[in-house]
């Protein structure tokens, strides 16, 4: 039979996570520039250009921040959810219920 070492899928295994990491930290440089572009954008259009008044661009940047946050915080639960599964839990001599 021809088996790989434990090493070698220890590399494997370390290779995916370095590669998972990556892609996470692209995203979040890649969101963050986004956001920071967005809400920039926002400033100027409620502070210097004052095309909307300021009472309400306070509402808009929140919204705008809330927004940012729920695609984040989605975004983190969907990719997290992969790396949650595993193998089965097993059931021990703790677990009997009676």
């Amino acid at each position: 039979m021809n088996h790989l070492p434990a090493s070698s899928s220890a590399d494997a295994a370390a290779a995916d996570s370095r590669r998972v990491q990556q892609e996470r930290q692209r995203f979040f440089i890649a969101f963050a520039v986004m956001e920071g572009i967005v809400l920039a954008l926002a400033a100027v259009l409620i502070y210097v250009l004052e095309l909307i008044d300021p009472a309400l661009g306070h509402w808009v940047l929140i919204a705008i921040a809330l927004l940012g946050g729920g695609i984040l915080s989605t975004y983190l639960v969907i990719s997290m959810r992969p790396s949650r599964q595993g193998p089965a839990p097993v059931s021990g001599a703790g677990d009997r219920s009676v």
